[in-house]
């Protein structure tokens, strides 16, 4: 996920946060129920894993003050909650939009149909390992120098693919290129935006940010 805003404030859309709907677990999942199959149970589980894990990555966000739902709508303003929820209902072809491993395979097959190349990304915000070089004490010799190896948020990548595989907490992940050098990394899909922001690819990249920060 992205971590801490950038110093030229670039930030990523949510809706209004009296807007949210809480998450509701079904408590069957956690005591165990003896009128569903163990292979149930087991799918329950992993889901409520994916959600509770992606949860707990928001909530210390905001207690740690690296996202702040009120400064974000004051830059991007209101948010249809009603028009998106429909749009999003249409991309992943369910009336049930939270983010789940289902419905993230959806939006997987979704983005892969959709998408236009070439497909130009940077990062939305500064990459984790950047953190401590950008903000704290990090030697900037040493980050000029991890730089050459290691993906930066300054970088410009164009999108390969995305990877079939789901991450527990990150959600969807692409399999990109370094325009300068070619090196290639695996990014999760939330930490990235569309250098274009005219591109077509730019509102679909967009919405999924905004469904996957609002519907966990």
């Amino acid at each position: 996920m992205s971590k801490s805003y950038q110093k030229n404030q670039k930030r990523q859309p949510q809706l209004a946060p009296e807007d949210i709907q809480p998450i509701q677990i079904d408590e069957t999942i956690l005591t165990g129920s003896t009128n569903r199959s163990k292979g149930n149970q087991q799918q329950q589980h992993q889901q409520q894993h994916l959600m509770l894990s992606m949860e707990n990555v928001l909530e210390q966000m905001e207690t740690l003050g690296l996202l702040d739902p009120e400064k974000l709508m004051q830059e991007f303003g209101e948010v249809d909650r009603e028009e998106f929820e429909d749009r999003i209902k249409t991309i992943l072809e369910t009336k049930i939009i939270e983010v789940d491993e289902p419905n993230l395979n959806r939006y997987l097959q979704y983005l892969q149909k959709n998408i236009q190349k070439p497909c130009y990304l940077t990062g939305s915000e500064e990459f984790l390992w950047e953190e401590d070089y950008l903000f704290g004490e990090g030697s900037q010799k040493k980050y000029e120098k991890l730089k050459k190896t290691q993906p930066s948020y300054t970088d410009v990548f164009t999108l390969v693919k995305f990877s079939e595989t789901l991450s527990d907490v990150d959600g969807l992940l692409a399999e990109v290129q370094r325009v300068s050098d070619q090196k290639m990394f695996v990014l999760p899909l939330a930490d990235l935006e569309v250098t274009d922001e005219n591109s077509p690819n730019y509102k679909l990249i967009e919405d999924y940010l905004m469904w996957f920060l609002n519907y966990m």
